[in-house]
């Protein structure tokens, strides 16, 4: 599990010459450590608010996002390279197997949920984020900055593993649904980025 390795150890694995882990791991890899940094940020900032406070309650939920959020990218990131691989040995069923295209179809839509769901909390990321930075000390402004960069890095490269798969997809009822849903949390992360940039 890339959860039980060290750093030094996944970035042995990324350098290898294979597939896995690849594009999409990395991509919730660094959505995890956009997540530990709003973790921390918002951590900081809570020793610095008054207990039980409104601004003290935003950022202890805050905190709890993003702390569920770290958790669940890297666990995204390994997840993604387990579906990639399974996306790999469906193509290698022999062509005369009538179950092979029904293989290959289901091994792309998991390859495809998998990083949805890292756009989608990489998008949470950034939501949290753009609730807790006027409550940040100025200090660890440039940390919630990365923290900014990372998130919208993890997303960006987990989208053009969606639209990768979606492409793949030889169920058009499917891709359909798929597509639809990208263009609206599209549309939530670019007015979200746009509010974030005029920040930064």
């Amino acid at each position: 599990m890339y959860s039980k390795i060290s750093l030094e150890k996944y970035l042995e694995m990324i350098a290898v010459p294979n597939a896995t882990p690849g594009g999409g791991s990395v991509s919730g890899y660094a959505g995890a450590l956009g997540a530990a940094l709003g973790s921390m940020a918002s951590g900081i900032a809570l020793k610095k608010v008054m207990p039980n406070s409104h601004d003290c309650g935003t950022l202890k939920k805050a905190q709890k996002i993003f702390s569920k959020n770290h958790s669940s990218l890297l666990k995204l990131a390994e997840a993604d390279s387990a579906a990639y691989d399974k996306v790999s040995q469906a193509y290698k069923l022999p062509h005369h197997i009538l179950k092979r295209r029904n293989e290959i179809n289901r091994a792309l839509r998991t390859a495809t949920e998998v990083p949805y769901r890292t756009m989608l909390l990489s998008l949470e990321n950034l939501n949290e984020i753009s609730n807790v930075r006027k409550l940040l000390p100025v200090q660890i402004l440039s940390d919630i900055n990365v923290a900014i960069l990372l998130s919208k890095a993890a997303y960006n490269g987990a989208r053009l593993n969606v639209i990768v798969n979606v492409e793949s997809l030889t169920d058009k009822k499917v891709s359909r649904k798929i597509e639809k849903d990208i263009d609206k949390v599209e549309q939530a992360f670019a007015e979200t980025v746009l509010w974030l940039d005029d920040w930064m």
